[in-house]
């Protein structure tokens, strides 16, 4: 870490470090080489049959032209994949940049905190005013350094070792006069709203406008759907072998517009209750309840590529009574998750608890870790034979967290 004074404020930098960097950047740039290649070719095919359809012309020597039809159908498959592959190969290719010509340079002034995010040739600038600061903490297994202010969370930077992370953090944290402790009573983080029905109840919910900004969007492509469902059935009515290639397509388009009527005129909200959060649908016809809790549960668990996943659990008065309660689809509602940082999850759930004076149980310290180990033992003990076996096996305290 280089952390140095300048006309504009104190600066720190980060610089990419470790050998091992350069095993995942040879890696990435073979991936790349060959994403490359798949996006030129794809391109090029669908550039191609454009061409075609605009022209009547063959896309190809002894080819006949082709039919609106079929052309359409893997159009649109081209261009979803198109838009996927080339999602991914601009992930990648930031990484590949991160890798070996990363820099992340964080500055303190008077009137705030700045980062900028140097990938190569791309920066990307960030500023937040001194007042919005919360935070600064090491968060996920890796470490990385993170921001908590009022607009929300934001890694500041992954680059550089733990211990320079951590200096980066202290001095941050000093600089700004900022705490070292996330808030009590937690903050509601976005997208989440509080807001007034029309029936006159407070209620939480995720932004309508980023719900309707999705639901033109799918109404964008369920149109363009509309299109093709049409003439590929119209194809598969003089071409019965096509008739497998229609069903699929009408169904997604099915299945779009559903989704599409669904963000559109229905929505779930939690009515915030004292001592109650109550889960109900919102539908053109009224609303209806779902679901009821009288606590909040903080769990964590871990992925197939051992990533930790966050979450925040509305439960029931029957599951608030039991640490594992045997009907959880029935008794248990997840509100929220997130991974690798769990600062925002937390946040939600002690703005709810704090809002409603709901009781929130933590289960992701090491001290339940050690209780819920203790008590899945009882039980297994309890069972039988096989059971006591299986007890055994069992580590004798909760497995280390970093």
């Amino acid at each position: 870490m280089e952390a140095h004074t300048t006309f504009q404020g104190k600066e720190i930098v980060l610089r990419p470090k470790g050998v091992g960097r350069f095993f995942s950047a040879a890696f990435l740039g073979v991936w790349l080489t060959f994403w490359a290649v798949g996006e030129v070719v794809a391109l090029g095919a669908l550039v191609g049959g454009v061409w075609s359809l605009a022209t009547g012309q063959s896309p190809g020597e002894g080819r006949s032209p082709l039919e609106v039809g079929p052309a359409l159908a893997v159009g649109t498959f081209l261009v979803v994949w198109l838009a996927l592959w080339t999602f991914g190969g601009w992930a990648a290719g930031r990484e590949f940049l991160k890798l070996l010509f990363g820099v992340d340079r964080i500055r303190v002034s008077p009137a705030g905190l700045e980062s900028l995010h140097q990938r190569g040739p791309f920066r990307q600038r960030e500023r937040w005013p001194r007042e919005s600061l919360l935070r600064v903490y090491l968060s996920g297994r890796a470490g990385a350094l993170c921001l908590e202010a009022t607009s929300g969370t934001r890694e500041l930077s992954s680059l550089g070792d733990a211990l320079e992370r951590r200096e980066a953090a202290d001095l941050l944290t000093q600089e700004f006069g900022l705490s070292r402790e996330p808030l009590v009573d937690g903050r509601l983080p976005e997208p989440w709203k509080e807001l007034r029905s029309d029936t006159g109840d407070y209620v939480l919910r995720t932004d309508p406008r980023r719900r309707a900004r999705f639901a033109r969007c799918l109404q964008g492509i369920v149109a363009v759907l509309l299109v093709v469902s049409v003439a590929t059935v119209v194809h598969a009515s003089s071409d019965l072998s096509f008739g497998p290639i229609a069903a699929m397509v009408v169904a997604g388009t099915a299945g779009a517009a559903f989704a599409a009527w669904r963000l559109t005129f229905q929505h779930d909200e939690w009515v915030l209750a004292e001592g109650r959060l109550i889960l109900r649908r919102v539908t053109p016809g009224g609303s209806s309840p779902k679901f009821t809790a009288t606590a909040l549960a903080l769990r964590e668990s871990s992925d197939s590529d051992g990533d930790a996943w966050y979450r925040v659990v509305a439960l029931s008065e029957a599951s608030a009574a039991s640490r594992f309660p045997a009907e959880r689809k029935t008794t248990e509602r997840e509100l929220w998750s997130q991974s690798a940082d769990g600062t925002e999850v937390r946040n939600l759930a002690r703005w709810l608890a704090h809002r409603c004076r709901l009781p929130l149980l933590d289960r992701t310290t090491p001290a339940a870790n050690a209780e819920d180990l203790t008590a899945y033992r009882q039980q297994l003990m309890a069972s039988g034979r096989l059971g006591r076996w299986a007890a055994r096996m069992l580590p004798s305290g909760p497995s280390e967290r970093t």
